[in-house]
């Protein structure tokens, strides 16, 4: 395959893994988490119970954790990139049923291993 078509068939992945991350309701954002609670009351108790279990052990978001005890799928972790805050924070992305969800877990366990 030439140079030219393997860059644009990453140009073209990035491009769809751009859409798709655009298409995820982030969970950051209150009038969104809203209009979820009102349209889907079952996704809503669960993403509370995630975020209620994500803040007690930040260290399920790499275990598997969501896989199990919520049937997420799609389950991406950007695991070697923290965003630059006091603590740090992980984005993550994953999907229930056909919606997908995304948010920046603050990872208060990594937080003594980085800032010193």
């Amino acid at each position: 395959m030439s140079k030219v078509r393997v860059l644009f068939a990453a140009l073209l992945m990035s491009v769809a893994a751009g859409s798709a991350l655009a298409d995820a309701i982030d969970l950051s954002d209150a009038p969104a988490v809203e209009r979820l609670r009102a349209a889907n009351p079952d996704h809503y108790a669960k993403i509370l119970q995630i975020l209620a279990g994500l803040r007690e052990r930040p260290s399920r978001v790499d275990d598997g954790w969501l896989q199990t005890a919520f049937g997420a799928r799609d389950v991406e972790v950007a695991a070697l990139i923290l965003l630059a805050s006091d603590p740090p924070k992980q984005s993550l992305r994953f999907t229930l049923d056909d919606v997908a969800y995304r948010l920046n877990v603050v990872r208060a366990d990594l937080r003594d291993s980085i800032v010193r």
